[in-house]
């Protein structure tokens, strides 16, 4: 019976004892060296309640890594081997000091203590013993207990992890620990971020962004790790919530400065027709931004960041349109006036664009200065051009209804043109506009005759069709309008510039339309005299007719002669049975049957 009730005394005293030791494990004391960051940790009652930069041995030897107690505190302790004496604002040991039992010393050789340079905390700069900044091992030193193990080490782990494997904590606690150590790290840089929204600092705000998201996501995966969800949703609320109002508030303004960003140096490396996809894309951004702001009711940001971002934005599409504007007189210079015509809208989109963002700008002064540096430029450039390039689409359109047979709209178009030109010489005479190259104008030149070229061909057309149909009144009605075209299309080949081209041309246009007038021209002249005949018949001018008559008789054998050695091609039979009717009726009137 006394070996039972030993043995259960045994077992109870020893169980008493490990639940004592557990539950002063998590009350007691620790500090922890960490020689990698060189940073000290306070721990008690199983929290981390501090950390302090230190200095450490100014190699890795100096400071002695181990686990020590600290078995002394002394105030104003004397620096022996210097001869300073204690609490003097000289002595490198500052006034407070606690002894560490390290490599067989009792407190006498190393210690935590104080310094005479603040510089010198967080290097690595002492002959082997810890030093503090004076105010915080003073109140260090009023807290630490004389025993409190301290644990020297150079590792990659954090402080809880380390107490962990000390035994100071369970890993629970660590993972707590951890979280909350991120979460007040967020909690750092929340305020900072704040401070940066409040000040409406854009540029700060950018700057701050990607180590604020960062430790939100280190802060998240930390809280993650905490077992029991009230723990989780404690620390959520208190840490997490916060940060994501303010990331919520400042993500849209944040990605727009940075495509922005992006946009300018494409403008800068000249990939233009990426950076304006780009800024398409910003203002999809835009447009959802504020979608989602009004959906999701969020606090207004200061008008600042607005501003810098309209201003940043009217900046990066001036870029733009400067680069733009390079090309556009390039093309000016190169005397180019097929690829002056194919940049300008694009390039007069770019401007108007430009417009728009300078006008949602803030400042009067802004505004006029970004339009001075961007928008005046390129407004010259095309006040230089717009009456060329609008001359050269009329010149198109003209050539395309020539082609589809309307006439008369192309002719009304080319009457158009020749109003645009003069009033084109009007303006830039009166602007003082610096010329445009030589090239420009021998291009619209050669162009205007070509859709003449064109409007003389379908006439051409139409002319020929008729003398083939051998009807000789529509051949003479049809025949001051053809005429009249071909004159216009001689003098617009006169103009161009170039002997050859000139010649090419006429080939093309003139010559056509003349064979066809010299193959027809003495007989719309013997109609139009026979015509003339018969009305002075009808108003009894009989001599006068008489004399046409003979005029008549001359024609006719001056067209034969003139027909035989120029190889003519014939006219249809019909054409000469209407003039030899015609003639044999004005005979008949005019000399009855002599």
């Amino acid at each position: 019976m006394k070996k039972v009730i030993l043995s259960f005394l045994l077992v109870f005293i020893s169980l008493f004892f490990a639940s004592n030791s557990a539950h002063a494990s998590t009350q007691e004391q620790l500090i922890i060296i960490n020689k990698s960051v060189n940073e000290l940790a306070f721990f008690e009652g199983g929290k981390l309640v501090r950390t302090f930069q230190v200095a450490t041995g100014r190699n890795s030897t100096l400071t002695p890594e181990g686990t020590f107690r600290i078995v002394n505190k002394i105030t104003n302790r004397p620096y022996y081997s210097g001869g300073i004496p204690g609490g003097s604002p000289s002595n490198p040991l500052g006034d407070r000091w606690l002894g560490l039992d390290a490599r067989g010393t009792y407190g006498t050789t190393y210690a935590i203590h104080g310094n005479n340079n603040a510089s010198s905390i967080g290097n690595y700069v002492s002959a082997g013993c810890v030093r503090m900044h004076n105010d915080e091992v003073r109140w260090l030193y009023s807290r630490v207990n004389l025993n409190t193990k301290v644990v020297i080490t150079s590792s990659k782990s954090s402080f809880a992890t380390i107490a962990v494997s000390h035994g100071y904590l369970n890993p629970e606690q660590a993972r707590y620990m951890e979280a909350v150590k991120a979460g007040n790290e967020l909690q750092k840089k929340l305020t900072s971020f704040n401070r940066a929204i409040n000040n409406g600092n854009l540029l700060t705000i950018n700057q701050l962004y990607d180590g604020f998201t960062k430790q939100l996501k280190t802060t998240e995966q930390k809280i993650g790790q905490v077992s029991g969800s009230r723990n989780r949703d404690e620390l959520g609320n208190r840490y997490i919530r916060p940060a994501k109002e303010a990331i919520e508030r400042t993500i849209y303004e944040v990605s727009q400065y940075r495509l922005i960003q992006q946009i300018e140096q494409l403008a800068i490396s000249s990939n233009l027709s990426e950076a304006e996809n780009e800024m398409a894309k910003l203002e999809r951004l835009k447009r959802r931004a504020a979608e989602i702001k009004l959906a999701g009711n969020y606090k207004d940001l200061p008008s600042s960041v607005n501003h810098t971002l309209s201003e940043r934005e009217a900046r990066v599409q001036g870029s733009i349109l400067t680069r733009r504007l390079a090309e556009f007189e390039s093309a000016i210079s190169s005397g180019n006036m097929t690829t002056i015509n194919h940049l300008y809208d694009h390039f007069t989109s770019q401007l108007r664009l430009t417009e728009l963002k300078i006008g949602q700008v803030a400042g009067r002064s802004t505004r006029d200065k970004l339009g001075n540096l961007y928008i005046t430029p390129a407004k010259v450039a095309i006040e230089r051009t717009i009456y060329e390039v609008s001359q050269i689409r009329l010149i198109q359109s003209i050539e395309q209804l020539a082609k589809s047979g309307s006439l008369q709209n192309a002719e009304s178009e080319m009457a158009k043109l020749e109003r645009l030109k003069r009033r084109a010489v009007e303006i830039k005479q009166a602007g003082n506009y610096k010329q445009l190259p030589n090239a420009v104008h021998y291009t619209l030149k050669e162009r205007e005759a070509h859709a003449q070229g064109a409007i003389m061909s379908r006439h051409l057309i139409e002319f020929n069709s008729t003398i083939d149909s051998g009807n000789i009144s529509t051949i003479e009605n049809q025949y001051d309008p053809f005429t009249k075209q071909l004159k216009i299309t001689e003098q617009k080949i006169g103009q161009v510039s170039g002997a050859s081209t000139r010649s090419s041309l006429n080939s093309d246009y003139v010559t056509p339309a003349k064979i066809a007038v010299e193959r027809t021209i003495y007989e719309v002249s013997m109609l139009r005299l026979m015509t003339e005949i018969d009305e002075l018949i009808t108003n009894n001018q009989v001599e006068q007719a008489k004399l046409d008559y003979a005029m008549l008789n001359r024609l006719e054998r001056r067209a034969e002669e003139i027909k035989k050695a120029g190889q003519y091609k014939a006219l249809p039979g019909a054409v000469n049975d209407e003039l030899l009717l015609r003639k044999q009726t004005i005979t008949e009137q005019l000399f009855g049957s002599e």
